[in-house]
C-alpha cells in the first residue's frame, strides 16, 4: 500500500516516481473526496551533471555506444528501465534520437 501511516489528523504516503509541477492533492475516504485548493505538489526536475563517455566511434565503425548520464532527480522506482520507458516517464535522446 502506498499509505505509510494514517492518523485522525494526518496521512503519510509514498508519492510514486513521476514528473510534473503544480499537481493537485486529493484524498478519498469511502465515497467522499477532498481536494486541496491552492496547495500543490511538484516533483524536482531532473538535473544532468555529466555524461560518460564524452565521445564514441561514429555509427558503422564499432556498433552502439553505452552512454551513462549522471545527475539527480531521475526517479529510481523503475529499476532496469530502458532509455525510453513511457511507464517511468523516462526519455533519453542523443542528437534527437531516442536511446534504446
Amino acid at each position: 500500500s502506498p499509505l505509510g501511516w494514517v492518523w485522525t489528523t494526518s496521512i503519510v504516503c509514498n508519492a510514486p516516481a513521476a514528473v510534473g509541477a503544480s499537481l493537485g492533492i486529493d484524498v478519498t475516504l469511502g465515497p467522499h473526496t477532498a481536494s486541496l485548493t491552492g496547495v500543490f505538489f511538484t516533483y524536482d526536475a531532473p538535473n544532468v551533471t555529466d555524461v560518460s563517455p564524452g565521445n564514441a566511434p561514429t555509427a558503422g565503425t564499432g556498433g552502439n555506444a553505452i552512454v551513462t548520464v549522471l545527475g539527480s532527480g531521475f526517479g529510481g522506482a523503475c529499476g532496469n528501465a530502458s532509455g525510453s520507458d513511457v511507464s517511468c516517464g523516462i526519455n533519453v535522446r542523443v542528437g534527437g534520437v531516442p536511446c534504446s
